[in-house]
């Protein structure tokens, strides 16, 4: 007979009143074709009062067939109060050629009350040739009170694919005073097909004693796709907890559906090992319908490290429930004890990422680090990486506990990175510290563009660890777009002893948008950090668009000194836009410098640079802006302003170019109540065009006015450009013009008093230090010049006697000979000289013959006086115009 169709039930011997009951008998089919059992198997060991033996192993092999069963129960259990349950017996079941379709398999070990456990039954299901369906999968051990066995492992392998409707345990759990040995491995591999489970629960559990580790579970689909409920690989003790379990899946070509992935270690009050690692791999689309956990925990001992997450897929998405955030979280939190690292985080998408938080971190060790990488073109959606929140985590058998994580410790590095553009919409990095240590750096790379959109890096510290710092480089450019609602901003801060961290974009392009904001703050003692703005390696020049509302700030509000800002290219930068770029002051710290180097440089369209103070300690001084623009600086509808709105004194403005072009341009320092800023400019010509002021303000108080140095070869000014150094109540700032020459529209100076509001708008150019005490102006002397100049005559070339001349030549090589004209008109060579002559101060010649190239000419030049002969005919020249000429003699 080459199959068996059968239905059996075997239980081992028992006897009513006996301490102990015999292993259940084992149970071996073995057919050369198909195995078909209409009913269960059991072969379990059962006592009421007394021990149990193991259960008995079951057996079932097809060569060249598929086995199809009901339940099979190979268990060991005891209801007595004391008694003892041996390990449940193994379940195999091979189908060489064929499938296996199969109720629930149960190998488990279990004792009711106070007696000690077995371990789980190994359950083993192989399709050499087809597929694996089946139910509940049990091989885990249970004690309420005492210890239990290992769990059992589970391994399935089939050619084509793997169908559990319901789920895998192989867990071991003790719920008094006993251990928890480790739970079984979970092994999954289907070669050609895919693999669909339920939940799969390999987690020790001990209310009150020790915990083994988790088993570790792989799910393998080397040709299909991974669908799978929850699953658990975490031991959970009062005392000492072990390692956690690692998670793999991998869909080589296909995609993976999973639940919430758990593999932690959790002790109450003992030491807990490390978070298992878990990795996801596929070709395809990764999705998570619930968090993945690999942490380690304990409040009173020493935490293990967290476990690494990895997810990867090469032509696929990864993405989290839209309802409710995922996370994926790494992390070792102890909070009366020592805690290891967190685990380090990496994604490997081709194009999106999206609605995931990301969270790493250690109470006292190194965080780990964040890594997300795009294969294409990037786009990050709803996705956060934080160094804080309040989680949920598994606390054992069914019961869930809410932890504060970030209170206290440090956040990893993070780096995202794209091979084409990289775009963050509606998420965050958000690096912070908390203690001692530094809070990690951010690092964002893209050869193309990055764009942000209602979108954050945040890098702070609220203790005394320095915060990190942002790094940003793309090739193409990056764009920062707000809304009426959500913000844009890169931000690095500190609110402690800590020193803030600085923020660097590499770009050849820079824009910000709808209110979006750049900006590095200190509320304490400790300096703010450094903005750079700087072209990018591959490219010379840079370009910032500022729409309005939007700002970069460097900024202090208290006695810590406010960070600088360098704006950096090797050629060329342009500003432009109704934005403001700015360092300041509210505390009593002194504002940061704002630094500009290139060689051409360009301020236009409404932006405003600037550096302000509006503390009320004199010492918290505005800061300055420097200029060095080695070729040319244009100011075009912009401003340069150092200011001050409180007691402080403003800060100055140094310019040094070749060439100062202002076209209602403004440059001006002014102070509320104390010292105004000094403005320096030094430069070969300084010309001002259209509105284009110079000047400091003081509005009130016996602070000086700013003095105004201006430096230069020649100073040219126009329509109502000003030069004003004004202080109502103390000296108007002194005015330098150290030039050989300087030209001023209209000018005349303004009598002494005279308001310099009154000298806006007057179509004039106006130089004056006009205060309580005026300032001192020196100008140079250009009285020499005054009334000097000839007036030019309205034609400078006689062009009737140049008509009178022409002619047209013909020849025959292009290359020899030329009509030339030589004439000399215009101004004299010094004023009273006379005219010089508007004819031709040399002979036309015509050319030689082609027989001789000598340098005489047999025809006799043309003289004045001379007849004029009419044109003959209409030629071609050999541009292709026609002209009315006659022919050379």
């Amino acid at each position: 007979m080459t199959s068996i169709s059968l239905a059996i039930w075997t239980l081992g011997r028992f006897l009513l009143m006996a301490m102990r009951v015999s292993q259940g008998g084992a149970i071996r089919l073995t057919a050369a074709n198909d195995i078909n059992i209409t009913g269960d198997l059991d072969s379990g060991s059962f006592s009421f009062d007394g021990d149990a033996d193991q259960g008995g192993a079951i057996n079932l092999t097809a060569a060249n067939g598929s086995i199809t069963t009901g339940n099979l129960s190979s268990w060991s259990f005891s209801s007595a109060d004391f008694g003892d349950v041996g390990s449940g017996g193994a379940i195999n079941l091979t189908a060489a050629n064929g499938s296996i379709t199969t109720g629930d398999l149960d190998s488990g070990s279990s004792s009711s009350d106070f007696g000690n456990a077995g371990q789980g039954g190994a359950i083993r299901l192989t399709a050499g040739s087809g597929s694996i369906t089946t139910g509940n999968l049990s091989s885990w051990s249970f004690s309420s009170f005492r210890d239990a066995g290992q769990g059992g492992g589970i391994n399935l392998t089939a050619a084509n694919d793997i169908n559990i409707t319901g789920d895998l345990d192989s867990k071991t759990y003790s719920s008094g005073f006993g251990d928890a040995a480790q739970g079984g491995a979970i092994n999954l591999t289907a070669a050609n097909g895919s693999i669909t489970t339920g939940n799969l629960d390999s987690k020790p559990f001990s209310l009150l004693g020790n915990a083994g580790e988790g088993g570790a579970i792989n799910l393998t689909a080397a040709n299909g796709s991974i669908n799978t409920g929850s699953l658990y690989s975490g031991p959970f003790s009062w005392l000492s907890a072990g390692e956690g379990g690692a998670i793999n899946l991998t869909a080589a070509n296909g995609s993976i559906n999973t639940g919430s992935l758990y593999s932690y270690s959790y002790s109450e009050s003992g030491n807990a090992g490390q978070g298992g690692a878990i990795n996801l791999s596929a070709a395809n689309d990764i999705f998570i319908d619930g968090s993945l956990y690999s942490f380690s925990y304990s409040p009173r001992g020493t935490a293990g490290q967290g476990g690494a997450i990895s997810l990867r897929t090469r032509g696929g998405d990864i993405s989290g429930r839209r309802n409710q955030s995922t996370v994926l979280g790494s992390f070792s939190i102890s909070e009366q004890g020592t805690a290891g690292n967190g685990g380090k985080v990496t994604l490997e998408a081709k194009n999106n990422v999206s609605n995931l938080e990301i969270l790493t971190l250690s109470s006292d060790s190194q965080s780990g680090a964040v890594q997300v990488t795009g294969l294409g073109d990037l786009l990050l959606t709803n996705t956060d990486i934080l160094t804080s929140k309040q989680v949920t985590v598994p606390k054992g058998f069914d019961e869930f506990i809410t932890l504060n994580v970030g209170e206290e410790g440090q956040s990893g590095d993070v780096t995202v990175t794209s091979l084409g553009n990289l775009t963050f919409n509606n998420s965050s990095i958000q690096s912070d510290t908390k203690g001692s240590d530094p809070a990690g750096n951010v690092t964002v790379s893209s050869p193309g563009l990055v764009t942000f959109n209602n979108s954050f890096i945040r890098s702070s510290t609220s203790s005394t660890g320095a915060a990190g710092s942002i790094g940003i480089e793309a090739d193409q450019g990056i764009t920062l777009v707000g809304s009426n609602s959500e913000l844009s901003a890169l931000f690095a801060g500190t609110t402690n002893q800590g020193e803030a961290g600085n923020i660097t974009l590499t770009t050849p392009e820079l824009t910000l948008q709808n209110g979006a904001k750049i900006a590095t703050t200190t509320a304490s003692s400790s300096p703010a950090g450094v903005i750079t703005l700087q072209s990018h390696p591959n490219r010379e020049n840079l370009n910032i668009n500022l729409a309005p509302e939007t700002f970069i700030s460097a900024s202090t509000s208290n006695q810590g000194i406010g960070g600088n800002i360098e704006i950096k290219a090797p050629n060329a930068i342009t500003i432009q836009g109704q934005g403001t770029i700015t360092t300041e002051t509210t505390g009593d710290g002194a504002a940061g410098e704002l630094r500009i180097d290139t060689q051409k440089l360009t301020i236009a369209d409404g932006a405003t640079i600037s550096a302000s103070t509006d503390s009320k300690n004199p010492e918290g001084t505005g800061g300055s802006i420097i200029i060095n623009a080695t070729e040319s600086f244009n100011l075009t509808n912009a401003s340069l302003r150092a200011e001050s709105t409180g007691a402080a004194p403003g800060g100055n403005i140094t310019i040094n170019t070749l060439n100062l072009t202002a076209t209602n341009g403004t440059i001006a320092t002014s102070s509320n109540e104390s010292s105004g800023g000094g403005i320096t400019i030094t430069a070969d010509k300084i010309h001002l065009f259209g509105n284009s002021d110079i000047t400091t303000n003081v509005n009130q108080g016996a602070g000086e006015g700013g003095k105004i140095d201006l430096k230069a070869s020649s100073i040219l000014a126009f329509d109502d450009s000003d030069i004003l150094a004004f202080a109502r109540d103390g000296q108007g700032g002194d005015i330098t013009l150290d030039t050989p020459a300087f030209l001023g529209e209209n000018y005349r100076p303004a009598p002494r008093n005279t308001d310099p509001r009154t000298l806006d708008g007057n179509n004039r150019v106006d130089v004056n230090a006009t205060g309580a005490f005026d300032g001192v102006i020196t100008i140079p002397d250009v009285s020499f010049i005054q009334n000097s100049l000839s007036e030019l005559p309205e034609n400078q070339i006689n062009t009737e006697s140049l008509l009178a001349n022409s002619c047209i030549v013909r020849r025959n090589q292009p290359t020899k000979g030329s009509f030339t004209i030589t004439g000399t008109g215009g101004l004299p060579q010094r004023p009273g000289d006379v005219q010089m002559s508007s004819f031709p101060t040399v002979d036309v010649e015509t050319l030689p013959s082609d027989s001789t190239l000598s340098n005489t000419n047999s025809n006799r030049p043309w003289r004045k006086g001379d007849p004029i002969v009419e044109p003959l005919g209409v030629y071609r020249l050999s541009n292709g115009k026609l002209v009315l000429s006659r022919e050379c003699s």
